[in-house]
């Protein structure tokens, strides 16, 4: 019971991760100074997009739901929690370049704003 209540706050972190790195930038036309944090983790959420990394955290679910008991036959966080509803596999070309241009429309003004002061 105690891994599988670690296991969803897992679930949450994780999901709190992914949105923070889609459009986290966004926070900062509230704190400015979230850009800095921003940043390299918005980073690190690209080159797991981009070179197919696992993210740690997925890692931490998968132990913790087996420890819990549970059979876990799956590999990825969005591919599970996603994915797999939209009915998608995930690895297509456009779910990459679609997650890349979220990415990029949300935070680039942001971006922009913040650098350049416009």
């Amino acid at each position: 019971m105690f891994y599988l209540l670690l296991a969803n706050l897992t679930v949450l972190l994780h999901g709190c991760f992914v949105l923070f790195v889609i459009a986290g930038g966004l926070l900062g036309y509230r704190w400015p100074g979230i850009i800095w944090w921003h940043g390299p983790v918005a980073t690190y959420g690209v080159l797991i997009l981009v070179f197919s990394w696992r993210c740690p955290l997925t890692d931490v679910e998968i132990w913790l739901r087996r420890a819990a008991g549970e059979t876990v036959e799956w590999s990825g966080f969005l591919q599970h929690y996603v994915f797999s509803y939209l009915g998608i596999d995930g690895s297509e070309w456009y779910v990459l370049a679609g997650l890349l241009a979220l990415i990029l429309l949300c935070n680039s003004r942001v971006y922009w704003r913040f650098f350049v002061g416009s």
